[in-house]
């Protein structure tokens, strides 16, 4: 419940989005230390990977967003697998990627999945748990950001998320 209804607000516009300059690589390792408890319980390594960009912010629901990202590849990934958080610049933007090695998302998929209450696979509903609102709160962040978060489908082998965002020039904190 608390989901949807964070979802309809900031969907309306009418959740306040604080954007403070930020350093990516500390939201990601504050995403990481949040999530270890989920990440032993699953037998899943999470490494940090990237060299990082400054960007201005809503810290929490960033954080809330890439924990969505951490804890799917989490779940659809094999006990003993690793999943990588990385942030890094490419073509002007800051982004975040979260990546794993898990059996991915069918092609025919990839433009579902971003909607409420949308799931690859309703049997995975049951073995995974969770209900669909996951990525479609994700997307509302990264849009509220300026930014998008799509799946990168040139993986070969698991799945590639990356959320985009703008690059600020002035040193963050």
């Amino acid at each position: 419940v608390n989901d949807i209804i964070a979802l309809e607000t900031m969907s309306l516009g009418e959740t306040e989005f604080v954007l403070r300059p930020t350093q990516a690589l500390d939201v990601v390792r504050n995403v990481v230390e949040l999530n270890s408890m989920l990440s032993a319980e699953h037998g899943v390594c999470v490494e940090i990977s990237g060299v990082g960009f400054a960007t201005a912010l809503d810290r929490d629901r960033m954080t809330q967003a890439l924990i969505n990202l951490l804890q799917n590849a989490q779940k659809f990934s094999d006990e003993g697998g690793t999943v990588t958080l990385a942030a890094y610049e490419e073509n002007g933007r800051g982004v975040f990627e979260v990546s794993d090695a898990g059996k991915g998302i069918p092609h025919d998929k990839l433009n579902d999945i971003f909607g409420r209450f949308e799931q690859v696979d309703s049997s995975d509903s049951r073995l995974y748990g969770g209900v669909g609102l996951g990525l479609a709160i994700t997307k509302a962040i990264a849009e509220r950001h300026g930014g998008e978060v799509w799946v990168d489908d040139s993986s070969v082998a698991g799945t590639t998320f990356k959320l985009a965002v703008p690059l600020i020039s002035e040193p963050a904190s």
